[in-house]
């Protein structure tokens, strides 16, 4: 889709819905927008460039909103993160540019930045750290010892309650001493579960030693790399600003 079709689809309407929690607006710069939820996924300038966002949710919809509006480029996950089909990583804020050259037209893609080693060397300490707490398993249940950023959860704001306090204060510092140190955090554990979608499952009962299924240990000690691995993954990406919606199931 573009800023024409964009202009036809809104007709003279301030907005109109295209799908479920998706729609249309125009904006109070003159720009459209395409928004999920609470965020302006897609923004169209007049001028012909479309700006994409994630806004930090980098779930399975936010994707394929993008992916059904933007025109010639996709986006997938690779270990957790956002990648254009190019191969470079999604950033907030990356663009695309309608060019012409006698019959040939397409659009170009303005990534802010490349995987370049030091990239590719993180995506290896947090997937390493994510099978050392997955080895672990089962582990102690989470409690006052554990890391304060990661044990205690915040009342207030109301925007931030129920949230752990390095998503409330979005620091990521303490994870990436998680990393380094190797420290097994069983409570950063359970808000991972939690957040992929295991929090009233089988699975925490197994997984902090609450129920005997010696058979079901190697499942759950590989949910636990899953949902740690996309846990701090996601929060190191966005610089503590981002978290994942909970998942309903296994998704």
């Amino acid at each position: 889709m573009d800023y024409t079709q964009l202009v036809e689809t809104l007709g003279k309407r301030p907005s109109k819905k295209l799908d479920n929690n998706t729609y249309a607006r125009r904006m109070d710069n003159g720009h459209l927008a395409i928004k999920l939820h609470d965020t302006d996924i897609l923004e169209f300038t007049p001028r012909g460039k479309i700006i994409a966002r994630m806004g930090g949710w980098n779930t399975l919809t936010t994707r394929d909103r993008l992916n059904s509006y933007l025109p010639d480029h996709r986006i997938y996950t690779k270990s957790s993160l956002p990648y254009w089909t190019t191969g470079v990583p999604f950033t907030d804020g990356d663009w695309l540019t309608w060019w012409r050259k006698g019959k040939e037209y397409g659009w170009n893609l303005h990534a802010q930045r490349k995987d370049n080693k030091k990239d590719v060397a993180l995506k290896k300490r947090i997937a390493a750290y994510a099978q050392k707490c997955a080895d672990a398993v089962p582990l102690a249940l989470p409690g006052p010892g554990d890391c304060f950023y990661c044990q205690m959860v915040v009342e207030s704001p109301e925007k931030d309650k129920g949230k752990p306090l390095g998503d409330a204060t979005h620091n990521c510092e303490h994870l990436l001493m998680h990393i380094e140190e190797g420290y097994v955090v069983p409570s950063l554990v359970a808000h991972a579960l939690k957040e992929h979608g295991y929090g009233r499952t089988i699975w925490p009962a197994i997984i902090f030693g609450q129920t005997e299924m010696p058979n079901m240990i190697k499942s759950a000690r590989r949910e636990v790399k899953k949902s740690v691995q996309r846990y701090v993954a996601i929060r190191i990406a966005t610089n503590g600003k981002g978290t994942a919606k909970p998942s309903t199931g296994y998704a």
